[in-house]
């Protein structure tokens, strides 16, 4: 390279000083990179989620890893019991849109209007009376907190994902930051009801050594997909397709990507 000044060269000078990097050293970014994911590097699948994924780091950093390990059918289970979940802790479950909403989730069918499009359902939400007659009461938890409730409305079309780990990852997200403070007992109630993802215990999960060099991680329990088959009643089908909509509609947080 030339030097082309004197402040140049003794960037050069400095530079051939420095010394060499040992083999197989992580370079700052992949140092940024594990400390925004906890310390422990999960899986590229995980990584590729994006932001729901990230969002659960500070939340239960454990249960992103627990979930990655479960099978697929677990995974769709578990999205659709945290969107049920969600909307039923706000008060929102038994809307009939909204229930039209989860029973077509259960039948592992595509959602109806107004789900294809974030803006048709605000503009559902906004304009239903039952939900604006709601008053607020802060003892109430969710169901009594205006914006929380609104807050668990995206974990419905999360759970509806193609993909069962994004599906997972994301209703779970939504329903946490619908719980706000008590999202701890949602992460209790998700083990309780998923035995399974409380057993994988995260050193035996691995972690990269680098975000470019993958991930290694255990089989997940064998009775996993077992125990999610008896859980969810459209375990096993396959789930249908919503249309990708842009999702720049949800609220920031839960549905980012």
């Amino acid at each position: 390279m030339r030097q082309t000044s004197r402040s140049a060269r003794d960037r050069h000078r400095y530079a051939r000083a420095l010394p060499a990097p040992r083999p197989g050293a992580r370079t700052e970014r992949e140092h940024a990179e594990l400390r925004s994911w906890g310390g422990r590097l999960p899986s590229r699948r995980v990584r590729d989620v994006g932001a729901d994924a990230r969002g659960l780091v500070p939340l239960d950093r454990d249960l992103l890893d627990a979930v990655d390990a479960a099978g697929p059918r677990t995974q769709r289970s578990l999205a659709r019991w945290a969107a049920r979940h969600a909307l039923a802790e706000a008060g929102l479950a038994d809307l009939d849109w909204i229930a039209a909403g989860l029973a077509a989730l259960d039948r592992g069918e595509p959602l109806p209007a107004p789900f294809h499009d974030p803006c048709l359902v605000w503009e559902r939400f906004f304009a239903d009376d039952r939900i604006a007659a709601a008053s607020p009461d802060a003892s109430a938890g969710c169901r009594g907190n205006p914006l929380r409730r609104t807050l668990a409305v995206p974990a419905l079309r999360a759970a509806a994902d193609p993909d069962p780990l994004r599906a997972a990852l994301g209703a779970v997200f939504a329903a946490a930051v619908a719980h706000g403070p008590d999202c701890e007992e949602l992460f209790a109630a998700v083990r309780r009801r998923f035995p399974s993802l409380g057993h994988a215990a995260p050193q035996a999960l691995g972690a990269a050594t680098s975000p470019d060099r993958g991930s290694r991680r255990t089989a997940p329990p064998p009775d996993a997909d077992a125990a999610a088959a008896a859980e969810s009643p459209g375990a096993g089908r396959r789930p249908g397709r919503p249309p990708r909509a842009d999702r720049s509609g949800w609220p920031a947080g839960p549905t980012g990507r």
